[in-house]
């Protein structure tokens, strides 16, 4: 595979971006599903289990057996994604902390789907075309900061309603909303 430093070296983004992605996968291998695990570590409230990622990517992978993984995030994301890039497999992908921020983006043009907690990649995958699944906590609900004007967004609220604290776990979002959600947009 390409090193993010020489797919992102010459050409445009969004070639370089195509170029990066075919050494992930293969014509053929779909949906690339990018996820965003976590967000700022002040805001980790608004964080999805790890467990619960994991699980809905098993179910991603039952249902389209050729399904691609990319893993983004920051440099403080990396253990955590390495972790689920190990329980998903040769299929994921783990580039946190590799990329520059515009070439995280042109990546995300890319995606068959994209799956997110509310934090500033899902804010900036908000202004792309590809679908997207947008996890939301109830102390900073879609109602109050989600997209606007998007077509192809499926918002996930968290069950219990706005406004709650901060302390509500995220886990409470079970596995299944967000599934139903992903069936959906790729459908």
């Amino acid at each position: 595979m390409l090193s993010a430093s020489q797919a992102f070296r010459t050409g445009t983004l969004q070639a370089s971006a195509r170029r990066f992605l075919g050494a992930i996968a293969r014509p053929g291998e779909a949906p690339l599903v990018g996820l965003q695990i976590a967000g700022f570590h002040a805001t980790s409230y608004r964080d999805w289990p790890l467990g619960h990622f994991a699980a809905l990517c098993s179910r991603i992978a039952a249902r389209w057996p050729k399904a691609r993984f990319l893993l983004f995030g920051g440099e403080a994301e990396r253990d955590r994604t390495a972790e689920l890039a190990q329980r998903i497999g040769p299929r994921a992908a783990n580039i946190a902390g590799r990329l520059r921020l515009r070439e995280s983006a042109a990546l995300m043009g890319e995606l068959d789907l994209y799956i997110g907690v509310d934090t500033g990649p899902t804010h900036i995958m908000s202004a792309l075309d590809a679908p997207m699944v947008a996890l939301y906590h109830c102390h900073s609900s879609s109602q109050a900061i989600g997209p606007l004007e998007r077509p192809r967004c499926y918002v996930v609220d968290h069950p219990r309603p706005a406004p709650c604290g901060p302390e509500v776990p995220m886990d409470e979002l079970g596995v299944e909303a967000v599934w139903a959600k992903v069936v959906e947009a790729l459908q």
